[in-house]
């Protein structure tokens, strides 16, 4: 969840792609937000990762992103 704005999936991809993170299914939203009354970019990644690749490198990284980037896990 972020505050939406243009680049934002190009951003997230081009993040996982150098980290050579497989995105088996990416869904996008964006809805009002709610205290600001602007907008907020949601996502839903299935992410592949390889056997030396740790979650929690992938969510650091992307975290990086933005200061407002909130990244909730659910593995399974």
């Amino acid at each position: 969840v972020a505050n939406d704005r243009p680049g934002i999936v190009a951003e997230v991809s081009a993040a996982l792609a150098a980290m050579e993170v497989n995105v088996a299914e990416l869904q996008t939203s964006v809805e009002p937000a709610s205290m600001s009354g602007g907008v907020v970019f949601r996502a839903r990644l299935d992410l592949g990762l390889a056997s030396d690749q740790q979650l929690a490198d992938v969510v650091a990284r992307l975290e990086e992103l933005s200061a407002d980037l909130m990244i909730d896990v659910a593995e399974g």
